[in-house]
């Protein structure tokens, strides 16, 4: 009997089966099975993101009066907006077609380069306007040409290898070594002549005074 009343308590402190938690209400059309439904949902948020983000990069472009660029780059730009925020694809943009020699440059790869960049070094953005500078000695279209006539990477890992390749470069500009400390010459004590009590010059102090 009290066995059976143990076993009783223990079922009731301890259910076997875990009740499932509630899910939050959804604005999915009535009718649809629950998965169908989030999934729905899900997908008109997205959409929904992807529609304002795309807005306001076009605003951004046309503010910072950017040159065309094709769908690879306007991509890239929108899911860096998404993600990293206005402040940081204003300032990408502004490096790279602000820079000398590069206006032409707002591809897919010299984006997600500089881009990798920017982020690993903050620093290096917060110099302002010497961080622009700093790309003006850096023909990016040619770097990438270059690399591409290689034959060496992917298209898919091209922006990497770039990236990697402006971080040797910049960081000469950005982070130069100090200059090496001036070498210290050495102090030769000159000897002074030894003479007699007399006036005249010994034999290790040289030729003999006048009289």
């Amino acid at each position: 009997m009290q066995a059976a009343v143990a076993h009783n308590a223990a079922a009731v402190a301890f259910p076997a089966k875990r009740a499932r938690k509630s899910t939050p209400a959804t604005d999915a059309p009535a009718g649809l099975p629950e998965p169908l439904a989030f999934t729905i949902v899900h997908t008109h948020d997205r959409v929904e993101r992807e529609r304002a983000a795309a807005e306001k990069l076009n605003q951004l472009l046309l503010d910072l009066e950017a040159p065309p660029i094709d769908e690879p780059a306007r991509a890239r730009l929108q899911r860096l907006l998404e993600r990293s925020g206005a402040g940081h694809v204003t300032l990408l943009i502004r490096t790279i077609t602000e820079s000398e020699g590069n206006q032409g440059a707002l591809i897919e790869p010299i984006i997600s380069a500089v881009s990798s960049v920017m982020s690993a070094h903050p620093k290096w953005t917060d110099k302002g306007l010497a961080w622009i500078e700093a790309f003006d000695s850096l023909r990016l279209l040619e770097i990438v040409d270059t690399m591409r006539g290689l034959d060496l990477f992917k298209e898919t890992s091209l922006s990497h290898y770039l990236f990697m390749a402006l971080n040797n470069k910049l960081l000469k500009t950005m982070e130069p070594p100090p200059p090496p400390p001036k070498e210290r010459r050495a102090y030769v004590r000159k000897r002074k002549p030894k003479t007699d009590y007399t006036g005249a010059v010994t034999r290790d102090g040289g030729t003999a005074s006048e009289a």
